[in-house]
Order: structure tokens, then sequence, then C-alpha cells
């Protein structure tokens, strides 16, 4: 991630800038890979407060990233240099991985179901669309939430900036709040309520007249996605019938990061025809399709 970042910042032409990114892309699909799985398997019992609570440090990270990077740009700063300062902390992370202790895992265990297993079990491709149609909304707003408020009111690149924070801020209070809740309540329930809650959010964006009722709709926003990946994650490590907790997390880690990516291009696409205002509509039908799947799921035997 770390020489990646180093080359974005270095390039001096779109192809160059591109296989950087590229780069940037795989390390980060290892990491969100791995990560999951390694954090379900430390204390399987606790598994959806665990990672609803390791999940709740991106949005951190976003509101961090957003408010500085806004900051410096609008002091006039170069793109490169806020990107340079974030080598630091991946290399205290790595440097970190190889120092801790975690317990030891058999990768040859033979009970381990493989993935054309997997591929039999109708739960695990309704998860798996759940989770690419939430994290594409995740993305969606991620990407194109301060685009749409300096285009809309033609505001400055500080409030857009300021609009992605706040949206980061409450999706991490929505983590942590989860990580509460996911004790007592049912989670197929707490993803039914954050869709509903999310199209309630996407609606106030499309409607909004004010640079503050968007900031609030974003808010909105920013806690309807906050249970969406930890929660449908462990979702699965509940239901799905497989002995290797990495194997399902890395695959549907794999459809997540794929409607992460999809959905801002077809949301750009769209807006090219409608607008961006409108174009955030395919935003709330994804999240009414989730409610469809995860009541579906709920109704299901406890493993598929």
């Amino acid at each position: 991630m770390a020489a990646a970042t180093v080359g974005v910042c270095l390039a001096d032409g779109y192809a160059l800038l591109a296989a950087a990114f590229a780069v940037l892309g795989l390390a980060l699909g290892f990491l969100e890979a791995l990560a999951n799985p390694l954090t379900a398997e430390l204390d399987p019992p606790r598994a959806a407060w665990n990672l609803n609570v390791l999940n709740a440090y991106f949005p951190v990270g976003l509101v961090v990233g957003a408010l500085a990077g806004g900051e410096a740009m609008q002091a006039g700063m170069d793109w490169r240099w806020p990107l340079l300062v974030l080598c630091v902390p991946v290399v205290i992370g790595a440097v970190g991985y190889q120092r801790a202790r975690f317990p030891h895992h058999d990768p040859q265990n033979p009970k381990h179901t493989n993935a054309a297993a997997l591929a039999k079990s109708p739960l695990f491709w309704l998860l798996g669309l759940a989770m690419a149609l939430t994290a594409g909304v995740e993305g969606g707003i991620t990407f194109w939430g301060a685009k749409f408020i300096q285009d809309q009111f033609d505001a400055p690149v500080r409030s857009g900036a300021m609009g992605i924070a706040v949206f980061a801020v409450w999706m991490a209070a929505g983590r942590f709040a989860t990580a509460r809740i996911v004790r007592t309540v049912r989670l197929e329930w707490v993803v039914i309520v954050a869709a509903l809650l999310g199209i309630g959010g996407i609606a106030g964006l499309i409607k909004g007249k004010t640079v503050a009722v968007n900031w609030v709709s974003l808010a909105v926003c920013g806690l309807a996605v906050a249970p969406f990946w930890p929660t449908l994650l462990a979702i699965a490590e509940r239901r799905v019938r497989a002995a290797s907790t990495t194997l399902v997390f890395a695959l549907l880690a794999t459809f997540g990061i794929g409607g992460y990516a999809v959905f801002p291009w077809l949301i750009g696409k769209l807006a090219d025809v409608r607008g961006l205002g409108d174009s955030f509509a395919c935003m709330a039908a994804a999240l009414g399709v989730v409610v469809v799947i995860t009541a579906g799921v709920m109704g299901g035997p406890r493993r598929a």
C-alpha cells in the first residue's frame, strides 16, 4: 500500500497512475479479505461485536483524511503531499502485524469448505448480493457526496469535505453503537432497519435544498450504512455452512469490493444522462432489494 501510494504521487502520466492504483487496489483487497476473518476467528462468540468495532475505524480514517486533505487543498497544497503523509501509518501498521502474536491457524485443515461447495449455497449468493449492494451504496456516497454538495450549491471544496466528514463520523458512531445493539437484537433486523433508514437519507439528499439539509442527510446515510458490511459478515459467520471463516469472508469481501467499485461508475454514467441528484435514486433502489433479501434470509434455516 505504501509503495503504491508513492507510485500514485510520482506518476507523470495516466498509464503509470492507473498501474499504481491497480497495485493499491490489490493491496487493499488483501487487507480487506484477511483482516475481517482474522478478527472473527480471534473470538468467535463475539464476532458480531468485534467486526463492528474493527470496521468503525474505517470511517475514522475517512474523517481524518477528508478534513485534512480538504484543508490542505483549500490552502493551495499540492494533492500529492497528503497522500505521501499516509504512507507513514501504513508502514507502522505493517510493522505492527509482524510484531503481534496471533493464534496458530492451520490452512491445511481438511474440513475446510472449498469455494465449489459454497457456490451451491443459495444463502451464500444472497448474502453476497446484499454485500455488493450495500457496499455499493457506501462507495457511491463516499465517492460522489462531496462532488454533489459542490455542484448542487456551488459550494467550496471545504463544504464538500465537511459533508463527507459528517457522513464518516456518523458511520463510525453507528458501528460502535451496532457493536452494542447486536448483543440483544437479531442481526437481520439491524440490516433491515438500517436499509430503510438509508432510503430515507438518500431521499433527503435528492430533495435537499440547502447545504445544511444535505449534511443532515449525509449523517443519516452514514448511520444507515454503518452496520451493513460487518453485520452481513457476522450473519454469514453464523448462517453459512463452512468450517473456514476465512474463505467465506474473503469471498464475500470480493462481492463487497465489486459493488464498491461498480456503483460510483454507475452513478457517474447515470449523472451524465439525468444529473447527479437523480442518479442517487439507484442507491435507494439497491437498499430496497437488500430489505427483501434480508427478510427472506431471516426466515431461512440456521445453516445453509
